[in-house]
């Protein structure tokens, strides 16, 4: 009888165990999903805009003073849902408007979530960039707890609202996020292959001058090209043209087509800034070309993210409001900071020429001649091309696709003696070699010449 009924049991206990595991397997087959949707929006408060005052002329603006110091939504960020045991249970990103709509699949270890969180991330969604701290941490931000209401699906979602990213002050990371996203989505991308197909995977991390684990002491924001890699001062996260864009603009130009931006010793041809004796760069120092045309083209896709072709008085500098300073009972762009404006605009040439601080030489007169080959708006006779208007817009911000390899004359390593051991060409690859490379697809001399014929 005892072993009958130990047999019995036995069996009974067999039964047991295969209905558990039928269970088992079951819930884990059958693991809960939903979907979850809403929008993420962080306090812009990035510098650059046109503001509302007396004298100011916004026409064209894309930024104007009503766009500051508000809500904006977080575009096109990588999205994250994890569950009560922090394992990530969903992925997916923003759209262009800050909305999302992101399915989450429980785990063998938790079928059914009854919490969740959901994380942004300051990486864009095609991995074109990302913001990181002095440690080399992504930045992010993410919810309280959520509590899981079941049944959801992709078309009838658990909203979870509108997300506000950063609460009180404006978050730094996220606005130098918008700054680069938004010249990413507007100007860099929209103009193609050489761009989308080479700018990817940059890491933009701040904000610190010294950081010697990474680009080391810097006491502005510093960017090395061929590393993919862009440090942030302290100071940089509000100041988009001056900062985040601009930084990234060197990116942009190098992998466009790389070139010797640097030789095997380590020397670089771009930092020529000694043509006036300081080492230091701004709009108003007087520097050799190499350096003074490199610096400009990087603030040109600035420019054009917060000016349309048509702007009557774009602006752009280093400054976490925007460009403008009394005069008089009105206000006016700050001294080299109106890209429009010209010395030479109609018959009589104003242009300085005085030897210690000839205008050929600043740094604003290289933007300038670059603007006005790409603006519609004609500052005076000479002016009557737009890259914009006649569809050459992204032939001119790919140029140097164009130019030959070598270092000779209008070449790509013009700087360079043909053995790569010294720049010694400190005009070369600058503005005049951009005109002669861009003369196959129009004549853009005159508008050199009329913007004080920067070297």
């Amino acid at each position: 009888m005892t072993t009958s009924g130990s047999g019995s049991q036995l069996r009974k206990l067999i039964q047991l165990a295969t209905v558990l595991l039928a269970l088992s397997a079951s819930s884990v087959s059958h693991a809960a999903a939903g979907w979850i949707s809403g929008s993420a929006w962080s306090l812009n408060q990035s510098g650059g805009y046109c503001p509302t005052l007396t004298g100011v002329n916004c026409t064209g603006t894309r930024y104007p003073q009503t766009s500051y110091n508000i809500m904006w939504p977080v575009p096109n960020v990588v999205m994250e849902i994890r569950d009560n045991n922090n394992v990530q249970i969903g992925v997916g990103s923003t759209q262009t408007s800050g909305n999302f709509l992101v399915k989450w699949t429980g785990t063998a270890s938790n079928p059914n979530p009854t919490q969740i969180f959901v994380v942004w991330w300051a990486h864009h969604k095609n991995n074109v960039f990302r913001l990181t701290h002095v440690d080399g941490s992504t930045h992010s931000s993410q919810t309280p707890w959520i509590n899981v209401v079941s049944g959801t699906t992709q078309g009838v979602p658990q909203n979870i609202g509108s997300r506000v990213l950063s609460s009180g002050s404006a978050d730094p990371y996220w606005n130098a996020y918008f700054q680069t996203e938004w010249q990413w989505r507007q100007v860099l991308a929209p103009a193609g292959t050489a761009f989308t197909g080479t700018v990817t995977n940059i890491e933009m991390r701040g904000f610190q001058d010294d950081q010697p684990s990474f680009l080391g002491f810097a006491s502005s924001s510093k960017t090395v090209s061929p590393s993919r890699r862009i440090q942030l001062d302290t100071n940089a996260a509000f100041n988009s043209q001056g900062r985040s864009m601009h930084e990234f603009g060197h990116i942009a130009n190098y992998w466009q087509r790389t070139w010797a931006i640097t030789n095997s010793a380590g020397t670089c041809a771009t930092c020529q800034y000694d043509w006036d004796g300081n080492g230091g760069h701004g709009w108003g120092t007087y520097e050799w070309g190499v350096a003074g045309f490199e610096e400009s083209f990087a603030s040109l896709y600035g420019t054009i993210a917060f000016w349309l072709s048509s702007s009557s008085a774009p602006t752009t500098c280093s400054n976490s409001t925007h460009c403008y300073v009394p005069a008089g009972a009105n206000w006016a762009p700050g001294p080299d900071t109106n890209v429009e404006a010209t010395s030479y605009a109609g018959a009589t040439n104003n242009c300085v020429t005085t030897a210690a601080t000839p205008e050929a030489r600043k740094e604003i007169t290289h933007l300038r001649f670059l603007w006005d080959v790409y603006d519609s708006n004609q500052d005076g006779t000479f002016d009557d091309y737009s890259s914009n208007t006649s569809l050459h817009w992204a032939t001119q911000l790919s140029v140097f696709t164009r130019y030959p390899s070598g270092t000779g004359l209008n070449q790509l390593d013009e700087p360079w003696n043909s053995a790569y051991t010294s720049v010694s060409e400190k005009d070369g690859r600058a503005s005049t070699s951009f005109a002669a490379n861009y003369a196959g697809i129009h004549d853009v001399s005159a508008m050199r010449t009329r913007n004080c014929s920067p070297p």
